[in-house]
């Protein structure tokens, strides 16, 4: 699930920035790692749909902030 939503991004990134591959991956890269520290540091106390929860909020403000930078 988390998979299929950074291939998401990556593909919003590209579609509304044009070629920006390097950049999407790169965020892509950094987000998914802060949410495996995230889950290990609470050591898979935080349930899944949360985590995806806190992934989903966090690429809505990256979102937001790219669209208000390109305005």
């Amino acid at each position: 699930s988390i998979r299929a939503e950074l291939e998401e991004i990556t593909r919003h990134v590209e579609l509304e920035i044009g070629d920006g591959t390097t950049s999407a991956i790169l965020l892509t890269n950094d987000i998914f790692n802060l949410l495996l520290n995230i889950m290990d540091m609470y050591k898979n106390k935080i349930p899944p749909y949360k985590i995806l929860d806190i992934f989903k909020k966090c690429i809505s403000s990256i979102q937001e902030t790219i669209s208000y930078i390109l305005i």
